[in-house]
């Protein structure tokens, strides 16, 4: 079955009790083909293929970096995963407020960021 392309991102997984990331369950299969032994770009097992038909493009890197985490449930792993991207985001961009000396603008700025984080639809 194929999906819009613009929908993929809000589309509930298979498998994963409603959870939606459909993009970062791309590399979660990836990463836990990789984990089990199996090819992260062309798997043998349809466990480890994307239900939408996509073709695997994250780098080994990606899916090396993703193979902790892969281990956990997809709904866990999906929480812990947008936690720390979100973290790392705000972290990286209060130390670019600080590296450019407009340190004033750090609270105003991180209530921009979390606002179109948690009050729009479709988010950053």
């Amino acid at each position: 079955m194929r999906y819009p392309f613009f929908l993929l991102d809000k589309m509930p997984v298979p498998r994963a009790k409603g959870a939606l990331g459909a993009d970062f369950y791309q590399v979660y299969l990836s990463a836990r083909a990789g984990s089990a032994g199996e090819s992260m770009y062309e798997p043998r097992s349809p466990e480890f293929r994307d239900p939408w038909g996509r073709r695997p493009n994250y780098p080994p890197f990606t899916n090396w970096l993703y193979a902790g985490i892969a281990r956990l449930r997809y709904d866990v792993a999906l929480v812990l995963h947008t936690l720390v991207e979100m973290s790392l985001f705000l972290v990286l961009a209060t130390g670019f407020l600080y590296r450019q000396r407009l340190t004033g603008l750090v609270p105003h700025v991180l209530l921009a960021i979390l606002c179109l984080v948690f009050l729009t639809p479709v988010a950053l």
